[in-house]
C-alpha cells in the first residue's frame, strides 16, 4: 500500500509485462549505480516516506553519501532515482499523483517503465 495525500492506494502484485520489466530494472539499475562511481545504493520492495505520503518504487537508488540507514519500516532518505514499472492496475496513480509527489520531493531522475509499450520515459531535475 502507499500514502498519498491523505489517500491509501492499494497496490496489487503487478504479473505479467509489468513484473518482466521489473526484473529487468534491477539488472539495468546496476549501471546507474556503476555511473555513481563511488558505490551508492539500490534497493526494491522498499516503502519511502515522502513529506506526509508513503511510496512504494519498484526500485529506487541513492547516489553515494545519500544512501538511507537500513532499519524496519519505512526509509526516510529520498531516493535520488525512483523506478516505476507501469501496469494496468497502477498506471494511472503513477502517471498521476505519485508522479507529482517524486517530483515535489526532488528526485533527481524517475524512470517510468511501460512493458506494453516497449518505452522508458526519463524524467530528470
Amino acid at each position: 500500500m502507499e500514502l498519498i495525500d491523505g489517500d491509501v492506494i492499494v497496490i496489487p502484485p503487478s504479473g505479467g509485462d509489468a513484473s518482466l520489466a521489473e526484473t529487468d530494472i534491477v539488472h539495468r539499475l546496476r549501471a546507474w549505480q556503476e555511473r555513481q562511481r563511488a558505490g551508492g545504493r539500490v534497493l526494491t520492495d522498499v516503502c519511502v516516506r515522502v513529506g506526509d505520503g508513503y511510496l512504494a518504487p519498484d526500485a529506487a537508488g541513492w547516489a553515494p553519501g545519500n544512501e538511507p540507514t537500513i532499519r524496519p519500516g519505512a526509509l526516510d532518505t529520498i531516493p535520488d532515482l525512483g523506478v516505476e514499472a507501469l501496469s494496468p492496475a497502477t498506471r494511472e496513480n503513477e502517471l498521476g499523483a505519485k508522479r507529482t509527489l517524486y517530483l515535489r520531493a526532488d528526485v533527481r531522475e524517475l524512470w517510468l517503465i511501460d512493458a506494453a509499450d516497449r518505452s522508458v520515459t526519463v524524467i530528470e531535475r
